[in-house]
């Protein structure tokens, strides 16, 4: 995987982190905390996930297990 390929994966996460941190902001303000935090932070998990699973294992097919 080329480091352009690994930038475009990253900055594709970013956009998904930035929703996920806004949402945590905008719950916070409104009160509908707890519902909302969680979502963002399943999100947080989710795509730190798929970056790390596509930069260290690129090879990795989930239809072959």
């Amino acid at each position: 995987m080329t480091p352009e390929e690994q930038l475009e994966i990253v900055s594709s996460a970013s956009y998904y982190y930035f929703y996920a941190i806004e949402t945590i902001g905008v719950a916070t303000a409104f009160g509908m905390f707890i519902p909302r935090l969680l979502i963002a932070l399943q999100t947080l998990v989710y795509e730190t996930l798929a970056v790390v699973f596509e930069i260290c294992l690129p090879n990795f097919n989930a239809q072959q297990i």
